[in-house]
């Protein structure tokens, strides 16, 4: 039932925007010859995102290849239009700046700069575009490695004793939380659970039942690392690569038992930050 307000808001942008359907490689290509107007770029960016978006975000089997390369020649594009529109003299073809759309949505979506590369050479045969997209290619990766954890991490937490009472759950969940950091002991983080997954089990549970065991609670929980608040995105992004971890946690330690969780950072807040940057 999940799949029917997706496949409503499918519907809908099919009818307006035809061009997001589908893999994309026609539209692709028809950005490629300039067959597309900049309003019609524009919507298919908007239009693919958002249906992008949101079938991954319902769990449904789709890829991130295709929707990259449409969303990145997309805004190609639009930028290749708009520069020919007021410097005519000084921009090149619009089928240049699609394909460096390509190459940079590729390598910042994916985390595959190496492979950006390597696709505008295989599909231009161009060698000459490799310099231009290894360009914008470190622009994106050199921003990540500058940008701090702060920018991009959920502050909307709760912290709760691995074995608590209802009284103490319904009190963390009373600010709407978006985590609750789990904990053996004061600053031994066990895990992070998701809190809308701990209210959802606090309105069927059993009231007489005085204590809750977090980790034996139908809930989706993330294993954690410890992150520097002086961390970058790029050092998150390599913890959540190398570590076992799923969730870093970003913490202040001041002072001898004296620690601040600010923050919890997942694989989605990086690329939602990666995608508006």
């Amino acid at each position: 039932m999940m799949e029917l307000p997706y496949v409503a808001l499918a519907g809908v942008i099919a009818v307006s925007t035809p061009e997001v359907m589908g893999v994309g490689y026609d539209t692709v290509n028809g950005t490629l010859l300039g067959e597309l107007t900049l309003i019609t770029l524009l919507l298919v960016v908007v239009m693919k995102s958002l249906t992008s978006a949101s079938a991954v975000g319902l769990g449904l089997p789709v890829g991130l290849i295709g929707p990259t390369f449409v969303i990145g020649a997309g805004l190609g594009g639009v930028i290749g239009i708009i520069g020919n529109y007021f410097e005519p003299l000084q921009a090149t073809s619009e089928g240049f700046y699609v394909m460096l759309g390509m190459a940079a949505m590729m390598a910042a979506v994916l985390l595959a700069p190496l492979a950006g590369l390597m696709a505008v050479l295989e599909l231009t045969a161009n060698p000459n575009l490799i310099l231009p997209a290894m360009l914008i290619i470190v622009v994106l990766t050199l921003h990540m490695q500058r940008a701090g954890v702060a920018a991009i991490m959920c502050r909307e937490l709760a912290r709760l004793s691995l074995e608590c009472s209802l009284a103490q759950a319904r009190e963390a969940l009373r600010d709407n939380p978006r985590w609750i950091v789990v904990e053996t002991a004061p600053g031994d983080i066990r895990c992070v659970l998701n809190a809308n997954d701990l209210a959802a089990y606090l309105e069927e549970h059993d009231p007489e039942q005085p204590q809750i065991d977090l980790l034996r609670i139908p809930a989706m929980r993330k294993d954690v690392v410890s992150l520097d608040p002086r961390a970058t995105v790029e050092q998150a992004r390599q913890t959540l690569g190398h570590a076992e971890a799923e969730a870093p946690c970003v913490r202040r330690i001041s002072a001898a038992m004296i620690d601040a969780v600010l923050g919890v950072i997942t694989q989605e807040d990086i690329d939602n930050y990666r995608d508006v940057s």
